[in-house]
């Protein structure tokens, strides 16, 4: 489903807490506007090693928007390994060395790595 049709159960239930899977691929600018609206959406950054265009372009607009810190981080497991899709995420502005494209800072990507979620999304540990 589109991303957007969340929206009045976001605004409605406001404590509830909303994680769009797979950054609502095919509709990303969907699910960042989402993320920049609404303080209780969150998405899940799900990463595919073999798409590292497609995952490049999904955080730099999430940095752009300002919504790094609603990114969840994914590793699609079977799919992929956790191994891997760190590698991924935490390599592609090596890709970007000697272009002119707009990188991403690296402690922003490492945030998506290793922030509590649980603690995000106000989960208490057992």
């Amino acid at each position: 489903a589109q991303p957007y049709l969340l929206d009045e159960v976001a605004r409605k239930f406001g404590s509830l807490k909303i994680i769009i899977g797979s950054m609502g691929v095919p509709f990303v600018p969907q699910t960042i506007c989402m993320l920049a609206k609404h303080e209780n959406v969150y998405a899940d950054l799900t990463i595919s090693p073999e798409k590292v265009w497609q995952i490049y372009n999904i955080v730099v607009s999430a940095h752009e928007a300002g919504v790094m810190d609603k990114l969840l981080f994914g590793s699609g497991y079977p799919l992929a390994r956790a191994d891997n899709c760190i590698e991924t995420l935490l390599g592609f502005n090596k890709l970007l060395a000697d272009t002119n494209l707009p990188t991403v800072p690296r402690e922003q990507i490492r945030g998506i790595i290793e922030r509590d979620t649980l603690a995000l999304l106000g989960i208490s540990r057992p």
